[in-house]
């Protein structure tokens, strides 16, 4: 009995994951089968509808590549808008020694493209992130305020596109579309891209197209400067402020909206060691702000529905917990007991069940891959492998990061995700000893398994060390160069 109800819990904590973005799926291929947003020419737009609305664009900055911020900074002075009413601010918290540098490639910039840019570097970085965004936000002039992570690359009509969405639909923010782009064309790198599609598409578009209210992303989101005045500042201690921002919107009753149109390209980890720290923020930030948001969406008058559907969204990930501390105590109490009958014959129809929803899965994934443009369907099922094997071999680690965050222990220290030339590629075998430890756990089930011929709990435990065995194969084995 404590065998099936520990390899049930693994089983319906991935059919709940996969379920969710199954349903969230079915919104955003509606939205995307019947797309009747027919924009106007972009110039006719920009040429005679756009008021003289002044536009503040805000990058938060540290330690980052000179060549990533020389190469957004060109992309944001592409963008279409009158340049009398934009302005650039970058908040950089370098060293000193960094700040001639910085000031070098923003003068390049700005004289090139003919853009007003400053530069405000801090000599006590109070707040990090959080604390730079609060600073540049004061310091801007805009009625408009977009906020662009150092590494994006927004389209020349993305202003223009979320502008006209913020005031066609009476928006207070509205949120870009994120599509990947990684610095280095590794496997990783080239996978995580098309989870970044994938994943955008259905907590965004299918959200919205379903009636639910989403929530601002990091970068790549416009803002009405009233939005700040009603909310307030960030505070310090939030590590996930684009969500935590979403809630004091939420219960303020400001209305959020996304646009398909509306794209920015942001940077995706090339490495799995960039992408460890990256989901490890992510986790305990999300968690962290749905914990504490939970008061702040109970005071909004928006609908139980939308209510319910945001606090869902905000611990979707919850399972992982159960995933990733459940499977090795199933596997040692497997050895211990060592059952004579398959485990998952008396729960056959959770095993039936999770094979089921695992296909629909796959079969969204392929819809949505083609009707963003994906033709290669070899690519599309490669890079469909390998970013499951990232998130199987992730597991334990985001679990511990939401447990962290879901316990309230404080004490986080928050790691920037490398980007470009940063990002490391060292394989350091102490790096990996989480991961390597439960492929041997994994391992020693599976050979248990075969031994025992129990075929059925074979075909769960091979799954799972599948994505231990590959992702430690590219990064300790392959060593991809870049």
């Amino acid at each position: 009995m404590i065998l099936e109800s520990l390899i049930a819990s693994v089983l319906i904590s991935s059919i709940f994951i996969q379920s969710l973005h199954i349903f969230y799926g079915l919104g955003a291929l509606r939205a995307l089968l019947h797309n009747n947003d027919k924009n106007r020419n972009i110039e006719d737009f920009y040429r005679k509808d756009l008021p003289k609305t002044r536009v503040s664009v805000i990058i938060p900055m540290k330690n980052e590549d000179l060549e990533i911020l020389r190469r957004s900074l060109e992309h944001i002075s592409k963008m279409l808008w009158d340049k009398e009413y934009f302005e650039i601010i970058i908040l950089s918290d370098d060293p000193s020694d960094r700040w001639r540098s910085i000031e070098e490639t923003v003068e390049e910039v700005s004289k090139k493209y003919m853009t007003k840019i400053s530069v405000i570097f801090r000599d006590k970085p109070i707040g990090g992130r959080n604390g730079a965004i609060n600073e540049a936000i004061s310091r801007s002039s805009g009625d408009l305020i977009a906020i662009f992570d150092v590494d994006s690359m927004p389209e020349p009509d993305f202003l223009i596109n979320t502008y006209k969405k913020m005031y066609r639909d009476g928006c207070h923010a509205v949120i870009g579309r994120w599509r990947g782009y990684s610095y280095y064309r590794t496997r990783i790198g080239k996978a995580l891209i098309n989870m970044t599609d994938f994943i955008e598409t259905l907590l965004l578009r299918g959200r919205e197209k379903l009636g639910f209210y989403v929530v601002p992303l990091g970068s790549g989101t416009l803002y009405k400067r009233e939005v700040f005045n009603k909310i307030g500042f960030l505070e310090f201690d939030i590590i996930q402020d684009d969500y935590w921002t979403g809630l004091k919107m939420f219960s303020k009753d400001l209305k959020t909206c996304y646009e398909d149109n509306a794209i920015v390209y942001v940077m995706v980890p090339s490495t799995y060691e960039a992408f460890k720290i990256q989901q490890s923020r992510w986790a305990y930030g999300a968690v962290q702000a749905g914990v504490r948001g939970i008061r702040l969406i109970k005071s909004s008058t928006y609908s139980l529905a939308k209510k319910t559907e945001l606090l869902i969204y905000a611990f979707q990930y919850i399972p992982t917990i159960f995933i990733a501390y459940a499977t090795p105590i199933y596997i040692l109490s497997y050895v211990i007991y060592s059952p004579k009958t398959d485990p998952l014959i008396n729960i056959w129809h959770i095993l039936w069940l999770w094979i089921l929803v695992s296909a629909l899965y796959v079969i969204m994934y392929l819809f949505v891959m083609k009707l963003r443009g994906r033709t290669d369907l070899v690519e599309i099922i490669k890079n469909l492998g390998t970013s499951s094997a990232l998130t199987s071999a992730l597991s334990p680690i985001i679990a511990y990061n939401q447990l962290r965050a879901f316990l309230r222990k404080k004490r986080y220290s928050y790691k920037i995700t490398p980007k470009g030339s940063l990002e490391k590629n060292i394989h350091k075998l102490a790096d990996y000893k989480i991961e390597i430890i439960y492929m041997l756990i994994l391992l020693l089930g599976t050979i248990l398994s075969i031994l025992r011929s129990h075929v059925f709990l074979l075909l769960v435990l091979s799954v799972m060390l599948s994505g231990y065995i590959y992702v430690l194969f590219i990064t300790l084995v392959l060593r991809e160069k870049f």
